[in-house]
């Protein structure tokens, strides 16, 4: 089979002198094998990466070309920290390549019912990129990741491979939030409040009396995982006079909109 085995022969010419072989050296240019990106993690949104500080290398060693890994220096890739980053989205992948080459990254990116794909960064060195989502409009969006050996190849001889990413969104917009008028029969008030989110679905409430701590409140259907939920909040009113109620709701993006109303008594 092409490159299964090497086969050779040495013919010893006949003197005056027996000839002898001690040592045979063979050099072999192994086949190119296109890297592979094997698997995208899409992080949750606000939450961002950033590298940590590599080992130090001594610089003799660098310049000297040769394999740090001789002297006992672990080159290990160090996974990145995670930070709080408003509106980040974070990319994390895996990629390898079987000749072992050094590999470089190319990130593209399109929003649903786009036709071609935009340049997001190129020659990432780093396995993982944090997307700034205030500089996307809110939609669906997927990436294409593209790894390539050039570093560890000549000119032509490089190869690539990549993978596309599942859809994510993006949603920096607050959900909007309004109030019923409230009704006071006998000790309790009820308020009853909607909200909707253009480009999620919203996903927990709660709400303040008179500026107190916050208290969850369900959807009236049970559950917030919708577009649009309603919320009816009952409170106490033993006293007459003025009660601010507040409701915050938050969308699946962390977003939070919230309305107020005012029961009197």
């Amino acid at each position: 089979p092409k490159a299964g085995f090497l086969q050779w022969r040495a013919r010893m010419t006949p003197g005056t002198v027996a000839a002898s072989l001690t040592e045979l050296n063979v050099a072999y240019q192994p086949f190119n094998i296109a890297p592979e990106v094997l698997s995208i993690a899409i992080h949750p949104t606000n939450v961002g990466l950033l590298s940590n500080p590599p080992p130090q290398i001594d610089p003799n060693i660098e310049l000297s070309g040769l394999d740090p890994a001789a002297f006992g220096v672990a080159l290990a890739a160090i996974p990145p920290r995670r930070v709080y980053q408003r509106a980040a989205r974070a990319l994390q992948w895996r990629a390898e390549d079987r000749n072992g080459d050094k590999l470089t990254y190319d990130l593209y990116f399109k929003e649903a019912g786009d036709a071609d794909w935009k340049i997001l960064k190129r020659d990432l060195t780093d396995a993982f990129y944090t997307i700034d989502g205030l500089t996307l409009a809110d939609g669906r969006y997927t990436v294409r990741i593209v790894a390539r050996d050039t570093p560890s190849n000549p000119v032509g001889k490089d190869l690539s491979g990549d993978r596309i990413s599942e859809p994510f969104d993006i949603d920096n917009g607050q959900p909007t939030v309004t109030a019923g008028a409230p009704t006071v029969t006998g000790e309790k008030a009820r308020v009853v409040f909607s909200a909707s989110d253009r480009s999620g679905y919203l996903s927990r409430a709660e709400y303040s009396i008179n500026g107190g701590e916050w208290l969850p409140v369900y959807a009236d259907d049970g559950i917030s995982d919708g577009p649009e939920e309603r919320y009816t909040v009952e409170i106490p009113v033993r006293s007459p006079g003025e009660h601010s109620i507040t409701i915050r709701v938050y969308d699946a993006s962390g977003n939070a909109g919230n309305a107020r109303a005012v029961v009197r008594k």
